[in-house]
């Protein structure tokens, strides 16, 4: 079998469901309610080098659209020889840009004929000397290639397109297209590995929606979307949680998991959307938390990643900056949970805003603490 068919076949075994589409030159398939199309990575190979190209669509039914083009480059041992690229359009709205992604002293190592090289993935943190930031060098070594891989792409990402994308996120599939990237990328990651190693790592890492729903607890919630979601009662008002989506990394280094809450409004009010991006070690442990808050008619909320630094200190990662800010919590999740209540907090019309809304902060914190019991660790 050729390089070009190990590929493939070890690309769409990423994927726990899909459909063939175009001509069998792309999967499609449907998270967190919306629909979006990863085509087979294509390449060129000379001088020892491969040129990877991949290309995701966000499917919006009648509207336009949304793309995004990876680029990546490796030599023939899939070790990284440029940063990788993406470039993302929005719709018809004519919104494209470059982001360089990887690179600001991360250094990748790729060995495919044994377990990867990664003697660090560093994520260097500018000195800060004002209030309380703190200089921070985040060493994840191998124990979090997940956290390295879509944790530094979601930080550009963020920090490129957060200010179009708030006047852009029509809807939560918009928003989540971020994480499908983030999941094609690690995944595509680890089928070239594989590829180039000839076999299939064992997973170990897994993520159970079962597991997630007796989190919530008997009694406490119903299966709603056709056993796709489940929705429970928070202070009175409602809300939904989507079957999440996640991606082991290679070897079992890290575990990428992913969802969206709905804040049900009622009527013919939209529901307002969280869409939440967690990194858990090879242990179980979370790592990383980031997520989005769409609220209707009131605007979008982006919340740099939440994550322990050097000696375990929780910190905030400023997209813009890649500098950090120390946070007294007891966990990353209750650090989440702070930091949007406080983003909350500053919208000038707090004070009107429902309680659904104002809940979001603790629904986001519970949702968090569910994905952490729903992580499963094999032999």
């Amino acid at each position: 079998m050729s390089f070009q068919n190990n590929l493939e076949k070890a690309f769409k075994e990423q994927f726990p469901s899909f459909k063939d589409d175009k001509n069998d030159t792309a999967i499609a398939f449907t998270a967190q309610e919306s629909n979006y199309r990863v085509y087979m990575p294509t390449y060129t190979h000379s001088n020892g080098q491969y040129h990877f190209q991949l290309k995701i669509d966000h499917i919006r039914g009648f509207a336009e659209d949304d793309h995004c083009t990876l680029t990546i480059s490796t030599d023939e041992t899939g070790t990284y020889i440029a940063a990788p690229t993406s470039q993302i359009s929005l719709g018809t709205n004519g919104i494209t840009e470059v982001v360089e992604w990887v690179g600001l002293g991360a250094e990748l190592i790729f060995d495919a004929g044994s377990t990867i090289a990664i003697s660090i993935i560093s994520f260097l943190l500018a000195p800060e000397t004002m209030g309380a930031s703190v200089a921070v060098g985040l060493v994840t070594e191998a124990e979090a290639l997940a956290a390295g891989y879509a944790l530094n792409y979601t930080f550009q990402q963020f920090a490129q397109f957060s200010d179009q994308l708030a006047d852009e996120m029509d809807d939560g599939g918009r928003a989540y297209f971020v994480d499908i990237i983030a999941h094609t990328t690690l995944r595509f990651q680890s089928a070239l590995l594989e590829a180039l190693a000839g076999e299939q790592f064992t997973r170990h890492l897994n993520f159970s929606f079962s597991n997630f729903q007796k989190a919530i607890g008997n009694g406490k919630y119903q299966s709603d979307q056709d056993g796709m979601a489940v929705t429970y009662r928070f202070d009175h008002n409602d809300y939904r949680s989507w079957k999440q989506d996640f991606t082991v990394s290679y070897e079992n280094l890290g575990m990428v998991v992913s969802g969206k809450v709905d804040g049900i409004r009622g009527g013919t009010l939209s529901s307002d959307h969280l869409t939440l991006m967690v990194n858990f070690d090879r242990a179980g442990n979370s790592s990383v938390v980031q997520g989005t808050l769409i609220l209707k008619d009131v605007g979008t909320f982006i919340i740099p990643a939440i994550m322990y630094g050097l000696g375990n200190q929780i910190v905030q990662m400023e997209a813009g900056t890649f500098t950090a800010d120390s946070i007294e919590a007891d966990s990353i999740e209750e650090a989440f949970m702070n930091v949007l209540d406080n983003t909350l907090r500053s919208i000038p019309n707090y004070k009107n805003l429902s309680s659904e809304r104002k809940d979001f902060p603790t629904v986001a914190y519970l949702n968090l603490g569910w994905m952490g019991e729903a992580v499963q660790l094999g032999s």
